[in-house]
């Protein structure tokens, strides 16, 4: 009893840590700006949700007009790559959920900034408690709470967990689901094809960790 209660003391320090320590990373900028953080990308998520709303078929007179343009030869490689990226940006949906919670923050009095920058927020949250499960599950307790703690301390070089987006808010979801397979053994008949869809909803990568989990839990 003595050891198990260690173990989830230890437990909860990491989380706390890794709350206190990633909640400032991700909470200063947040306070300190207007603008949503990386607003170039900000924007294109935000658009995809009032793509959602209001013009869910992409057949609205605006888009119309902006995809023969973009769609049309450009007179070199790097006119043709710039028209590329930016049908990218306007059309292809490769987060709808991202898109989806996005736009039901909004529908509750939220603005499309505000409603961005609480799923930022979040991030510190999501993510320590879905590394916790992780750990838990395949670890221990004991051992969850020392790697958090290190952890909390650790800024990944790149697009770190700082930086709350689809792709990494994929890795929250792939984390549960791969604990969640381990702790019922594969005994998981809505587990494996709720979180593989989520997943693949989330953001490509998804596809990756759900390829990963479907193959351990079947």
């Amino acid at each position: 009893m003595l050891e198990r209660r260690v173990a989830q003391s230890l437990l909860a320090v990491g989380v706390l840590a890794w709350l206190a320590v990633q909640g400032v990373l991700v909470g200063v900028p947040l306070r300190e700006r207007a603008a949503p953080p990386e607003a170039d990308d900000a924007y294109v998520y935000i658009l995809k949700s009032v793509q959602m709303a209001s013009c869910f078929f992409q057949d609205c007179p605006a888009l119309e007009d902006l995809r023969g343009p973009l769609k049309a030869p450009a007179p070199s490689v790097e006119g043709t790559w710039q028209r590329y990226r930016a049908y990218t940006r306007c059309f292809l949906v490769y987060h709808p959920l991202y898109s989806a919670v996005l736009l039901a923050l909004h529908s509750v009095g939220a603005s499309w900034e505000q409603a961005y920058k609480l799923i930022w927020a979040s991030g510190p949250l999501l993510f320590g408690l879905a590394f916790a499960y992780w750990l838990t599950v395949f670890w221990g307790a004991a051992q969850a709470g020392l790697a958090l703690l290190w952890l909390s301390v650790q800024v990944f070089p790149g697009q770190g967990l700082h930086y709350v987006t689809p792709t990494n808010l994929s890795l929250v979801l792939a984390a549960v689901y791969w604990g969640r397979i381990a702790a019922a053994r594969g005994a998981v008949p809505w587990t494996l094809p709720l979180g593989a869809l989520a997943l693949v909803a989330m953001h490509p990568t998804g596809r990756i960790y759900a390829v990963a989990g479907v193959a351990v839990g079947v």
